[in-house]
């Protein structure tokens, strides 16, 4: 199946304000036993990692199209394209995206994306 890819816009902010953030879900069950003892087990077979972007300073025309992907992608698979690698990773939306104008002509964009 062929996924939509994410819009060709400005990468995500790299400062103190808007870092980008490694999302590790929990893998782990696990439950208390006679003796003081923890068992615990892998929840899935596999580890999914996600991650956290932000714009700090989008522009209009950026922001109308991330909106346009956003809204005709969001509860499908896209694939987006890893900044340290330069490969394809099929992922997903855990959360709606937040927006909010910042200045004339400049969004702040938050999302949060996961291994698809």
């Amino acid at each position: 199946m062929d996924y939509p890819f994410f819009p060709a816009i400005a990468p995500p902010s790299l400062s103190p304000s808007g870092p980008q953030e490694d999302v590790f879900q929990d893998n782990r069950i696990s439950s208390p036993v006679d003796g003081g003892y923890m068992v615990s087990r892998p929840r899935y077979t596999r580890n999914v990692m996600g991650k956290n972007f932000t714009w700090v300073a989008m522009t209009n025309a950026d922001y109308a199209l991330f909106k346009a992907f956003a809204l005709a992608n969001y509860a499908n698979i896209f694939i987006w394209i890893d900044q340290d690698t330069g490969q394809p990773v099929n992922m997903q939306f855990v959360s709606p995206p937040k927006a909010a104008k910042t200045l004339l002509g400049y969004w702040h964009v938050e999302i949060s994306i996961v291994e698809a």
